[in-house]
């Protein structure tokens, strides 16, 4: 007798993260953010590249008529949110919207205390928002 696997669940530090991505998201969903038009949460984004076809999942991005602000949450600063902002998600975003794509790691935990800001109305391109909640 063959038993049905349960879908995996969440724990400790991922689950944390997700946790910490949502409360992000509903704060910035109630933050008025300068210029900016609409917020995208969680947005799926198709694309063909080199190596075949692939997706994509910025964790939230805002665009306005002259630039697009790109969020990547993580609960504790990384370098692989840069990767992800820059090598994936700015080109995307540029190519989609045609215009100029701004990258901001989102953070509770720092490691590294370079261009840090604690609003997001103070965000440009490079910098991380800490934001503890």
């Amino acid at each position: 007798m063959s038993r049905a696997r349960k879908p995996s669940r969440l724990h400790g530090a991922p689950l944390r993260g997700k946790r910490y991505e949502a409360r992000v998201g509903a704060y910035l969903s109630k933050a008025s953010v300068g210029a900016y038009l609409r917020l995208f949460a969680a947005q799926w984004i198709h694309f063909i590249d080199a190596n075949g076809a692939g997706y994509a999942q910025p964790d939230y991005f805002f665009v306005s008529q002259e630039r697009v602000l790109c969020l990547e949450c993580k609960l504790t600063q990384t370098s692989a949110a840069w990767d992800q902002l820059r090598l994936l998600y700015a080109p995307l975003l540029q190519k989609l919207f045609s215009r100029r794509v701004d990258c901001v790691q989102v953070c509770k935990n720092l490691v590294i205390n370079e261009r840090v800001v604690y609003s997001i109305k103070e965000a440009k391109d490079g910098d991380t928002w800490h934001w503890g909640f």
